[in-house]
């Protein structure tokens, strides 16, 4: 099954909700180019909202891809809204140590918004490639660039 110009606008409406930084360099001017026509999403609610109403309108999605895609979606807001809040909390213990001068727990503070910002990512991509999966699209030539994300994670 072809991926539909609705769907791979929903891609990219995730992406541009939790991806809008990066540097630019010769490789990120098509998408930097994008990121300045694409609409400002105001909340992640909006961008629910939109995701789900591709969904349900397109019309080269069977059903049970409907679901699949639906069940996605939810999985993967709750996940990264978990990890949102998680952020904030850290945040927040992280400007009353800084007043207390607290270097050590600072310090793990620190790593650990890292990580939440390295699973982030990591959800987002994951979100991707099942959704590539649930409507049959199979990216070509692309196992380098898991190779290196997974590598600038750690991973390899």
């Amino acid at each position: 099954m072809k991926l539909s110009k609705k769907m791979a606008g929903v891609l990219v409406l995730i992406l541009t909700l939790f991806l809008a930084e990066g540097c630019a360099t010769d490789g990120s001017k098509k998408l930097d180019q994008k990121l300045a026509t694409e609409p400002v999403i105001a909340n992640s609610a909006e961008l629910t909202k939109e995701v789900q109403t591709n969904i349900d309108q397109d019309k080269t999605l069977t059903p049970e891809q409907k679901v699949k895609l639906t069940k996605l979606r939810v999985e993967t807001s709750t996940e990264l809204k978990r990890l949102r809040e998680q952020s904030l909390r850290l945040r927040d213990i992280l400007i009353k140590d800084f007043e207390a001068e607290n270097d050590k727990e600072i310090d793990i503070i620190h790593d650990r918004l890292q990580d939440n910002s390295n699973r982030q990512i990591e959800v987002i991509f994951d979100t991707i490639r099942k959704a590539n999966s649930i409507i049959g699209h199979i990216p070509q030539n692309r196992e380098w660039v898991n190779m290196m994300f997974m590598e600038g994670l750690g991973r390899y």
